[in-house]
């Protein structure tokens, strides 16, 4: 990690973490008094998911030195999961799908980023670059994430309201633990570290 800007991705992290937490908040209030929050939380959902691209893209180095083989892939998973996620941000926001097709359309996208978090904090585990409980955190959260594989069915059969979902499109709503809440604890923890490790040297 010495070779990365740290205080960059530190702050990248941070961001990813707000960003998150604004989601929250404006889907809470969607819930309660609607209005733009929708859409706010729309955007955060996408925001959030091409951060996280951007992290995959200025972690790739130290990555690549873990695992030279999958880092590769691993990166282009996160690179098309912050597309994916932006598309399904967009359908719903621009009214081209509803809701829930769009919002299965976000969590397949998330499971690409999954995939990179689940592999990226395997690899640091065996490293020891990072706390185990941020890695276990993060495998968790990647893991989790992964659910989103889950709405395949749905979005090639075009499904669009909850009276047509098959358990597999109700289940792969979970992966949203993920990226809500998980992903951003280890992002705010990640954050920590780096910026005190920068703050050292």
């Amino acid at each position: 990690m010495e070779n990365l800007p740290s205080r960059a991705i530190s702050r990248l992290t941070l961001a990813i973490g707000i960003v998150a937490v604004i989601g929250l908040v404006a889907i809470s209030l969607f819930f309660a008094v609607g209005g733009f929050w929708g859409p706010l939380n729309d955007l955060s959902i996408a925001i959030e998911a091409i951060l996280c691209a951007l992290l995959a893209w200025m972690l790739h180095p130290v990555f690549r030195e873990w695992s030279p083989r999958s880092s590769q892939l691993m990166l282009l998973a996160a690179l098309a999961g912050g597309v994916i996620v932006s598309m399904g941000s967009a359908f719903v926001i621009f009214k081209v799908t509803g809701y829930f097709l769009a919002g299965l359309i976000m969590f397949l996208g998330y499971a690409f980023i999954g995939l990179w978090v689940l592999a990226l904090n395997y690899h640091s585990q065996h490293h020891g670059i990072w706390p185990p409980g941020l890695t276990r955190l993060g495998q968790v959260a990647g893991a989790i994430m992964t659910l989103g594989w889950l709405s395949i069915p749905g979005i090639l059969g075009g499904v669009d309201s909850p009276t047509d979902a098959s358990w597999m499109e109700n289940l792969s709503q979970g992966n949203a633990l993920g990226w809500m809440i998980l992903l951003p604890i280890w992002c705010f923890w990640l954050s920590r570290i780096l910026l005190k490790s920068s703050s050292h040297k």
